[in-house]
């Protein structure tokens, strides 16, 4: 994709991420959602700081988490590992929406 497309593409998807962003904070609870300790299965994934912490975001109760990197990100790693440990606690996981690479591998 050339990169003039890449860059709108990526303010579509951050417009509509600060709609989105907007009306769930408009209806949620004032308070930050606590999040899970994920630092084994992170470290065992060898995600870096900022990936544990996207995935310990994911596997919270928050109802909205925004994942966006760039290819080879580890983003379906760090998915993975979120995944995982809502497993591992027993919690239903919500929907997880991936880019068309991404699918087959969580």
């Amino acid at each position: 994709m050339p990169e003039h497309v890449a860059y709108l593409a990526s303010l579509t998807v951050v417009e509509a991420e600060t709609t989105l962003r907007d009306q769930l904070t408009a209806t949620s609870p004032e308070r930050e959602p606590e999040y899970p300790d994920v630092t084994e299965a992170a470290q065992a994934a060898e995600l870096d700081e900022e990936q544990t912490v996207a995935a310990a975001a994911v596997a919270s109760i928050d109802p909205l988490v925004i994942v966006e990197g760039a290819a080879r990100s580890v983003k379906t790693t760090m998915l993975r590992t979120a995944i995982a440990v809502v497993a591992q606690e027993s919690r239903g996981s919500r929907g997880v929406v991936c880019g068309a690479g991404s699918w087959p591998y969580l």
